[in-house]
């Protein structure tokens, strides 16, 4: 709920496609939830920063008011977070910003592509 009060504020835009951030993976054995004034103050993020941001903006901006960021499991011990929209469909920021992968889930919002 942070990104939401932050982007509410004015503290940062409602989408991290509209800063100056992209996507860089944490290291292994390491895995912080950070807030998009923390990822715009490092210019990086890995993916729950990341599509949690993109899911506050959609419900500040009501883009989407149920959007909301989910875990998706990878792999045995691998998970990837993504923007679950109210429409079942998922969006994933990441890999515009940067995130490269031989798996990855739909990145374009449906309707946009």
């Amino acid at each position: 709920m942070s990104n939401v009060l932050l982007i509410e504020a004015g503290l940062a835009p409602p989408s991290p496609l509209d800063a100056d951030v992209r996507y860089q993976r944490e290291a292994s054995g390491l895995e912080e939830w950070n807030m998009c004034i923390y990822v715009q103050r490092f210019k990086r993020g890995d993916c729950e920063d990341l599509n949690g941001w993109a899911a506050a903006g959609m419900r500040v901006t009501g883009e989407d008011p149920g959007a909301r960021a989910v875990l998706k499991r990878t792999g045995r011990h691998m998970f990837h977070c993504l923007v679950l929209l109210s429409s079942g469909e998922t969006y994933d920021v990441c890999p515009t910003l940067g995130m490269t992968s031989r798996r990855r889930a739909s990145h374009e919002l449906p309707g946009r592509r």
